[in-house]
């Protein structure tokens, strides 16, 4: 949602950081919705919890489909694997 209360689409957000001159490896391929967010005691978000999130939700939609579509099989593999940045060689 965004300030005003409107919900935020993928495709609104990419094109608002294009226009903002983002490179095109930046731009995220998915756009997940939570109600609130996991916080240490001190008030740190918990980047792994998300990333542990992401990854169980990718592994969920590839057992779906068959793996299709995605290249690989992200299983056991650690959390950075479940990024939401698509990374293009250099």
């Amino acid at each position: 949602m965004t300030r005003d209360g409107a919900p935020l689409a993928l495709e609104d957000l990419v094109a608002f950081l294009r226009q903002k001159g983002i490179a095109a490896q930046k731009l995220p391929e998915r756009l997940e919705m939570a109600k609130e967010l996991p916080y240490t005691p001190t008030g740190k978000l918990k980047k792994f919890v998300l990333r542990e999130q992401i990854a169980g939700i990718i592994r969920d939609e590839d057992g779906r489909t068959g793996g299709a579509g995605r290249g690989q099989d992200l299983g056991d593999a650690a959390p950075q694997a479940a990024t939401t940045r698509r990374m293009e060689p250099k």
